[in-house]
């Protein structure tokens, strides 16, 4: 499983990957710069994935292939299989499920297994990062190298 959580400035991932009950990865990425088109427009965004690996690179492919608003076109994922999150370069957050319908959010917010140890985190104070360290902590599918995307400089840190 995962825990992903966004505070409005950076976007945070842990890096483990499970099989079952295996630990298969401590650095898997989970974060994803991506190019979208909004209306038709180019823009740039940012797609972290909790599910399986195979779904999350489906809807990176549909992300860069499709308009995020307006796509008719949506990959046949397994239900329950993906939940995203989705930055814009506008700083705008979506929640993204297998049905990819791009849902506004409220910050901060968190997604994954670990989901309600890092929203108690930053409700108490602590940025994204931290939060999702603090799940890597209390969650036993969360884990690994943490990864961070700062969307004020567009880079990861």
């Amino acid at each position: 499983m995962t825990t992903i959580a966004y505070d409005g400035k950076v976007l945070a991932a842990d890096g483990r990957a499970t099989i079952g009950n295996l630990i298969s990865a401590k650095k898997t990425q989970k974060i994803f710069p991506v190019k979208v088109a909004c209306f038709g427009v180019p823009c740039m965004a940012v797609l972290a994935g909790a599910g399986s690996y195979q779904s999350i690179m489906q809807v990176k492919q549909h992300l860069e292939t499709q308009d995020f608003f307006e796509s008719e076109q949506i990959p046949e994922l397994e239900p329950t299989s993906f939940t995203g999150i989705v930055v814009l370069e506008t700083g705008e957050a979506f929640i993204l499920e297998d049905r990819l319908m791009p849902m506004p959010a409220e910050l901060p917010l968190s997604i994954g297994s670990g989901t309600d140890y890092a929203m108690t985190a930053m409700h108490l104070g602590k940025n994204a990062y931290e939060a999702v360290q603090a799940a890597c902590e209390l969650d036993c599918y969360s884990g690994g190298e943490i990864s961070r995307f700062c969307v004020e400089n567009w880079k990861f840190l």
